[in-house]
């Protein structure tokens, strides 16, 4: 796990790696920020979400909002890092996290036995 601050360090953000490696073991992102997250992958639960009854059950001008919203929360949310909600305060994201810290994740590997 690499982080790298762009403050001095403080209490607080000299446990912001462990804090943040807590987060990954247990939340298990596979990318830190959407720009990482593959355009055919990204597509692929588009068309899904948009294809499913609970989209096409809605009036027509509102389905693409409505894509957008199941996008965000139960793909980004779920597997992009900076997107997921921070485990120590479920209020703010991990993104927002960071960004109190001055700190950004420029890359991890999350290892898992069994």
């Amino acid at each position: 796990l690499h982080v790298v601050t762009h403050s001095f360090p403080t209490r607080r953000s000299s446990d912001l790696g462990r804090r943040l490696a807590m987060h990954i073991a247990a939340s298990s992102p596979e990318w830190i920020g959407r720009d990482d997250v593959p355009e055919e992958l990204v597509s692929s639960e588009r068309e899904i979400f948009a294809g499913s009854d609970e989209v096409l059950s809605k009036p027509e001008q509102a389905r693409e909002k409505i894509v957008d919203g199941m996008l965000q929360k139960r793909f980004f949310a779920a597997r992009v890092l900076v997107d997921q909600p921070w485990i120590h305060d479920p209020a703010s994201t991990v993104g927002q996290a960071l960004a109190g810290e001055g700190a950004e994740v420029l890359e991890f590997e999350r290892l898992q036995l069994g």
